[in-house]
This record gives C-alpha cells, sequence and structure tokens, in this order.
C-alpha cells in the first residue's frame, strides 16, 4: 500500500520525536550513571515497536477510509488488538530477556503520544486547511 503524503509527514514527526525523546532517555540514564547495554538495546527495541505501531496505525487509517463502514470498524478493531499485542510481547520480552532493560523499552512506548502532546502545545501541529474545508469548517 502507497502511504499517502498527510500520513507520511505524521510518521516523520512522530519517528522524530520517538528517537530524540529517546536519545534523551539514554543521555538520562548516562547523567544517573546508570547507563547500561541493556539500557541502549531496551530503547532500540522501544523505538522500533513505538514507531512501528504508529506505521502500522496509519497503514491502518488509510485502508479503513477506503472501506465501508462496517469493514472500516473491523480493521479498525482488529488491527488496535493487533498492535496492542505487539506492545505487549515487546513489553514481556523485555522483562523475559536481560538484554533489554524494561524501563527502557516501556519509555519509547509512551513517546508518541508526548510528542503528539508537544506538537499541540507549541502550536507545530496544525489539522490540513483542505481537510477542514473538505469539511465545510
Amino acid at each position: 500500500m502507497h502511504l499517502q503524503p498527510a500520513t507520511r509527514r505524521e510518521i516523520k514527526r512522530i519517528s522524530t520525536g520517538v528517537l530524540l525523546g529517546s536519545a534523551l532517555m539514554v543521555a538520562v540514564f548516562a547523567v544517573l550513571d546508570r547507563f547500561s547495554w541493556p539500557v541502549l538495546w531496551g530503547a532500540l527495541l522501544g523505538d522500533a515497536v513505538a514507531i512501528g505501531n504508529f506505521v502500522f496505525l496509519g497503514i491502518s487509517v488509510q485502508k479503513a477510509a477506503a472501506a465501508e463502514a462496517l469493514r472500516a470498524r473491523q480493521i479498525m478493531q482488529f488491527t488496535y488488538s493487533l498492535r496492542m499485542l505487539i506492545v505487549v510481547a515487546a513489553l514481556a520480552l523485555s522483562m523475559a530477556v536481560e538484554v533489554f532493560y524494561w524501563l527502557a523499552v516501556l519509555i519509547p512506548l509512551l513517546l508518541p503520544r508526548i510528542t503528539i502532546l508537544v506538537l499541540q502545545i507549541t502550536g507545530a501541529y496544525k489539522p490540513d486547511k483542505g481537510a477542514n474545508e473538505a469539511k465545510g469548517e
């Protein structure tokens, strides 16, 4: 499936926020003298799952938008369940395998939401004018 330009733009913004936030997290671990390889591997796993989760969400929304109402609802419900299962599996893996530090996996999973909040607070997030005009706003 070809990603729409708006979806690509949002994925880039969220990915940037996740990677910057994760780098900050690793720096805080280093300043607190708590840095270790499991922190770095955990951050990488958390980044991959957080960004992958957002990409999967974007693809799901595009597919749902192109489908009829009932099918769209089914797509979104199924992909939500699958995305949450992936998140839980990543956290379980990080707790079961010592190569990952679980907290360094968890924090990047929260970063997409934090990135969106920061973009809204700073005014950097503005809905597309074309979308609002199409709705009659």
